[in-house]
């Protein structure tokens, strides 16, 4: 499979809505919320805006405090030493507003379902907060990137739905895109059949369309075949799924 970014109109809308929120005036409110399914390619749409606006990027987790948030993105920005090993918040927040008032960039922070989670609710609003008092401080560009349950419970949280301008939903990908995925990262070619059966057995998720063109190139380089048809590829399995299980865990 080649290490190419497949520009599909998912990726056309994410790259537009942070266009906007960079070039807007400094009175609009510059935060985004992507959110969409698993598999459907938010990680990686993400880590080509980064790539394209020399964006900062963080990952929530789970055992984040907002200390240790804080020292993860000061450390992301390079601010001096003894400021990300202060473990006073206080101080690393105001060092992270001054860097980035001289230096403004996109901020992206992944998997903020981490942060929305009922088990995490005491730290992940401490560190939503942190977010929202950098974008107000700063005006930056921030985009936050989850599940849909995120997007609920952020859309509840009037302070901060308020601030959202761009709400930007991952869809499943439809045909057209599904070809320019496959041209793009299949070192097989696949075939128009073959192609429309690989789309509609995903559900049109990128995700596993990516798994079933690589299960699809290794079978035909093991053909020795430039391109598969649906008939060279008959009902062979495309994707590796969970098996059903017909009795419940500790039954016998």
């Amino acid at each position: 499979m080649l290490k190419q970014m497949a520009i599909t109109k998912n990726v056309f809308r994410l790259m537009y809505s942070v266009e906007e929120l960079t070039a807007g005036n400094h009175t609009r409110e510059r935060m985004g919320l992507l959110y969409g399914l698993t598999g459907e390619g938010k990680t990686t749409s993400v880590d080509h805006a980064i790539d394209k606006t020399n964006g900062i990027a963080l990952r929530a987790k789970v055992c984040w405090t907002a200390t240790g948030m804080l020292a993860e993105l000061a450390t992301e920005l390079r601010c001096p030493e003894k400021i990300r090993k202060s473990n006073r918040a206080g101080i690393m927040l105001e060092s992270i507003i001054t860097h980035l008032n001289e230096n403004p960039c996109p901020l992206f922070i992944d998997e903020i379902d981490r942060l929305t989670v009922h088990y995490n609710r005491t730290n992940g609003e401490k560190i939503m907060e942190l977010f929202r008092d950098i974008h107000d401080t700063v005006k930056i560009p921030v985009i936050l990137v989850g599940e849909e349950n995120s997007a609920i419970n952020i859309q509840e949280n009037g302070r901060f739905a308020r601030r959202i301008s761009q709400w930007i939903e991952f869809k499943g990908i439809d045909l057209d895109d599904c070809r320019t995925v496959a041209d793009t990262v299949c070192e097989v070619a696949v075939a128009d059949d073959l192609l429309e059966h690989l789309y509609q057995e995903s559900g049109a998720n990128v995700g596993r369309i990516i798994v079933g063109l690589d299960a699809i190139e290794r079978h035909g380089k093991a053909l020795e075949r430039t391109e598969l048809n649906l008939a060279t590829w008959g009902n062979k399995a495309l994707f590796f799924d969970q098996p059903s299980f017909t009795r419940k865990r500790g039954k016998r």
